[in-house]
């Protein structure tokens, strides 16, 4: 992948976690700690790209590739949480 495309997927990938994460700020999605995590990984993941961005090296970019792990483990971790507790609900 080109240097050029790598750095417009990040900008998509900033621009995309930073609306997501005015959205939840603005709902008031920070009143308990499960609620803080995803702001925090969006805060995270912002810090890992833009280091990526200005010094592309081996360790930036496992870093990064680690806080994106990170999101994806929330993510997974958050639907399961939802499917509990609506197969709870139907009981």
């Amino acid at each position: 992948m080109s240097d050029t495309a790598r750095k417009i997927l990040l900008g998509i990938f900033l621009v995309g976690v930073g609306g997501i994460a005015t959205e939840l700020w603005l709902l008031g999605h920070y009143e308990e700690l499960d609620q803080i995590i995803p702001l925090a990984l969006a805060a995270t993941g912002t810090v890992a790209v833009l280091i990526t961005v200005e010094m592309p090296t081996s360790a930036t970019v496992q870093m990064l590739q680690f806080v994106m792990l990170l999101f994806v483990v929330s993510g997974f971790q958050r639907f399961s949480s939802v499917r509990l507790r609506t197969r709870n609900c139907n009981k």
